[in-house]
């Protein structure tokens, strides 16, 4: 899908077949739906005619520096029912014992790790959880964890870690006689932010349409690149939640910064204003994740 501000068409195509269905929309608003449900994650917010500038070593560890034209949109995953693949707890009940087993999710982040590793004396990756013989707790959970019944008699928790929000770049370049296409998806961690530092934005009576975007200990951004000469091959559902490992070349790379020059100095505010409330709202769901397992592990 080529994401144009006003683009009502999209290309739709199940499996490596090569007919597919061009379904029109009404309007933009019903294309992101049904991007949503393509691809899991709502789009948050969107700006076109941007230029970005980043470099970053490719598989030959060998240094590419980048300028490409396009668009951005935020991605984040729905509040309700938050779906996340990094669950942190898989129940299994050991025979007579009273408690509930879990294997070992995905390790929270550093960050979590820094904030919460040792507070509780639990571990924040995985979770013993009491079942609570068929009633329910008394207290109030976040949307990550779901209770759920066991058998007839019994019931168990589930927390699931929020999904930090994305920052998809939809870029192209000219490269000899032809055009290359590419994505660029960033991970918006709680370390990842707008450096006022990088560019001519210190001053709130400077016009600076430029946004310098870099983690705060100054290690590198979490990227992932595609990169395709062929229209036909650029899938915007490799980026997607259900996309299947391995199945497109998504080049991982490490990038120390990212700068973005928007078309004016008030659309790079705009952007600023939406990267932060992702950012917070991401972290009110960390916090809300973590004192759910608080309250599990206290079972």
């Amino acid at each position: 899908m080529l994401p144009e501000q006003n683009a009502t068409v999209l290309k739709f195509q199940v499996g490596d077949g090569s007919n597919g269905i061009t379904p029109v929309f009404k309007n933009r608003k019903d294309l992101l739906r049904f991007q949503q449900l393509v691809l899991g994650y709502e789009t948050a917010e969107m700006r076109e005619g941007i230029t970005a500038q980043y470099q970053y070593q490719n598989r030959s560890s060998m240094t590419v520096k980048l300028e490409e034209f396009g668009k951005l949109q935020i991605w984040i995953k729905p509040t309700a029912g938050n779906a996340s693949a990094d669950s942190v707890l898989t129940p299994r009940r050991d025979s007579g014992s009273g408690i509930l087993s879990v294997a070992p999710g995905t390790p929270l982040s550093d960050r979590i790790d820094r904030r919460r590793g040792s507070a509780g004396g639990f571990s924040s990756s995985s979770l013993l959880s009491r079942i609570t013989g068929g009633s329910t707790p008394s207290y109030e959970l976040s949307a990550q964890t779901s209770t759920f019944s066991i058998g007839k008699t019994t019931t168990a928790s589930e927390s699931r870690m929020p999904d930090p929000p994305l920052l998809i770049l939809f870029l192209k370049r000219r490269v000899r006689n032809s055009e290359t296409l590419s994505f660029l998806c960033i991970t918006l961690d709680l370390e990842t932010q707008i450096d006022p530092g990088g560019c001519n934005c210190r001053h709130s009576s400077n016009s600076c349409p430029t946004a310098v975007i870099r983690r705060k200990d100054r290690g590198y951004l979490s990227g992932r690149r595609f990169s395709t000469d062929d229209i036909n091959g650029w899938n915007l559902a490799i980026m997607g939640a259900y996309s299947r490992s391995g199945q497109q070349s998504l080049e991982s790379c490490k990038l120390p910064n990212l700068k973005i020059d928007f078309p004016s100095a008030e659309e790079r505010s705009k952007f600023a204003k939406k990267l932060l409330k992702e950012r917070v709202r991401y972290e009110g769901q960390l916090d809300a994740y973590m004192k759910d397992i608080r309250k599990l592990s206290s079972r």
